[in-house]
């Protein structure tokens, strides 16, 4: 059974993601009136906004992070190459101001904005792309989201060991400002990759300042070692307190951050969480109790928002013992899922059946023919 699902939301850069339960209060001065100032009071008078990030983080290296919590902090601070429309799921410029396909869908050849910046003024550049991937794709890191890498042209035998040739890695820097990428195969969803974590460009020459790149827990992204490219820079990290992020003067899009930072917070569950968004100590959760949802929807709340995300929640099972190596079984248990009553009954929030593991919002995406529920058929077959 597979069906999309997600409880999951942010609230900086723009992204489909699901049951954002969030204050919609200005950014106005707290005029108090005879109580204690809230910590979203607060950052309403300052400008900075106060999220959770579940657990703490692990770390903030991008190569080696996996976790939802990890990825939100690490998008305010590294830019990807290409963003997009929230409205639209569109690509638009970010890192790079423009770029060109060709026809065959293999080659993509993204031009840099000459005013994007790394956070200690070095002016980003093409080869600071390759540097990144190259990071991320060497051997002795032994990175766990390689893999999607692997639809560059020879990124899988260098992240394999099959060879040491990285120049054989479809990554090409002909100039400072022009970065040439080569695919295995035409990829539609490419420019959507762009966004995940591994693939925003980091500063492997800071990184190497503080030790060997490719060993993990040098320590390169703790305050005033980490060198970022995004809309905030890190300011502070207190271990199981808090991680502060600061606007940064050196961003190319400075000029439409609005806010002055961020303050998150680790929580140790989804119910700790919500109960600190309404006890206005966050401005927004999306760690929203299921229970809680129907509720919600039925009253209207205008501070709960379900939006489409781009993931896919299903069971696997092991076909290689029995009775699922029987592809009658398998058969008879896809039939006998009723998954639009599991959906509408058992798992509120918006969530859509899923007929295939690619999400519908996926650049590419072509609906395959759905398997209805069908209990009398499942049982012919056993």
């Amino acid at each position: 059974m597979n069906f999309s699902a997600s409880l999951s939301a942010r609230a900086s850069r723009p992204r489909f993601q699901a049951a954002l339960l969030t204050l919609l209060l200005p950014l106005l001065a707290f005029t108090g009136c005879g109580k204690r100032e809230t910590a979203v009071e607060r950052g309403n008078r300052e400008g900075v906004l106060h999220l959770s990030v579940g657990s703490e983080p692990s770390d903030l290296d991008p190569h080696i992070v996996t976790g939802l919590g990890e990825a939100k902090i690490i998008q305010s601070l590294f830019d990807p190459l290409v963003s997009y429309d929230p409205a639209t799921l569109a690509p638009v410029p970010a890192l790079a101001e423009r770029w060109e396909i060709s026809a065959d869908g293999l080659t993509y050849t993204f031009h840099l904005r000459a005013d994007a910046k790394w956070s200690n003024n070095d002016p980003m550049t093409a080869q600071d792309c390759i540097d990144a991937w190259r990071r991320m794709l060497s051997p002795s890191l032994a990175a766990d989201y390689a893999y999607l890498f692997y639809v560059l042209r020879g990124a899988e035998a260098f992240n394999k060991g099959r060879t040491t040739d990285f120049s054989a890695v479809g990554l090409a820097a002909p100039d400072a400002r022009t970065l040439i990428v080569t695919l295995n195969h035409p990829t539609p969803y490419f420019l959507q990759i762009l966004l995940n974590s591994p693939w925003r460009p980091i500063h492997v020459r800071s990184i190497a300042t503080h030790g060997d790149p490719l060993r993990r827990g040098t320590a390169w992204t703790r305050p005033g070692r980490i060198v970022t490219s995004g809309p905030f820079m890190l300011k502070e990290w207190i271990p199981q307190q808090h991680l502060v992020v600061e606007k940064s003067p050196t961003y190319w899009d400075r000029a439409r951050v609005r806010l002055n930072g961020v303050r998150f917070f680790p929580t140790d569950s989804i119910d700790a969480e919500e109960r600190a968004y309404r006890a206005g100590q966050l401005h927004a959760t999306w760690a929203l109790p299921l229970s809680k949802v129907l509720p919600l929807q039925r009253e209207k709340s205008p501070a709960l928002r379900i939006d489409p995300i781009l993931e896919t929640y299903f069971f696997r099972l092991n076909v290689r013992k029995a009775p699922f190596t029987d592809p009658r079984v398998r058969r008879a248990l896809a039939l006998a899922v009723d998954r639009d009553a599991i959906t509408a009954n058992i798992l509120p929030g918006g969530r859509q059946p899923a007929p295939s593991f690619i999400p519908p919002l996926l650049q590419g995406y072509t609906p395959p023919a759905r398997r209805a529920f069908d209990l009398a058929a499942a049982r012919q077959l056993l």
